[in-house]
């Protein structure tokens, strides 16, 4: 439980990352309207919406952690990828494509918890886990904010996706065993 709520976590701090500081490199390094910037983070959101269903259904027939995995790589990859991209309009393809797999995994962690969850305690193991994700997005800020400062706006993301790295990493730990196939 304790993999999964650093995982979460790490992917949150990516996530929250990207909310505060996308607009700004939008903004600083590419120069974009603001009408673009909305748009951009419009389908960030989108990107996931649509993904969501997707992936809890997908991740119910093939197991959480191949969708955990795939989702997390994709994001890393993505997010390391537009720091070389120029073009806008590729930039919020990107951006709406990085938005589908980030946005797409939170239920499906949180479907993982809970089958590794003993059953009396999903409350108490949904609370660690929020608790982490907030924790760990509350230091984004800082740190985002003194990587820009010292480096330049690129270098937080590449710290986000370090941080998403990191998660995908803790996910080949987390152990196969369900609680919810004892429970049956």
């Amino acid at each position: 439980i304790w993999l999964l709520a650093f995982l979460a976590g790490f992917r949150s701090m990516t996530q929250y990352g990207l909310l505060a500081f996308l607009p700004l490199y939008l903004i600083h390094d590419l120069k974009v309207s603001p009408f673009s910037m909305g748009l951009t983070l419009a389908v960030l959101q989108l990107g996931g919406i649509v993904a969501s269903p997707l992936a809890g259904a997908f991740s119910d027939r093939v197991g959480r952690r191949p969708v955990v995995l795939a989702g997390l790589g994709a994001t890393t990859a993505i997010i390391l990828a537009l720091t070389f991209v120029t073009s806008v309009p590729v930039y919020v393809a990107g951006v709406a494509l990085l938005g589908f797999f980030m946005y797409a995994l939170r239920p499906v962690i949180h479907g993982w918890m809970m089958d590794l969850a003993p059953k009396e305690l999903g409350a108490s193991v949904t609370s660690l886990v929020f608790g982490t994700q907030s924790g760990l997005a509350a230091l984004m800020p800082l740190v985002g904010g003194a990587l820009a400062d010292r480096f330049g706006l690129v270098a937080v993301f590449y710290f986000l996706a370090a941080s998403v790295l990191a998660a995908n990493v803790l996910t080949l730990f987390v152990p196969k065993e369900e609680a919810s196939a004892s429970r049956s």
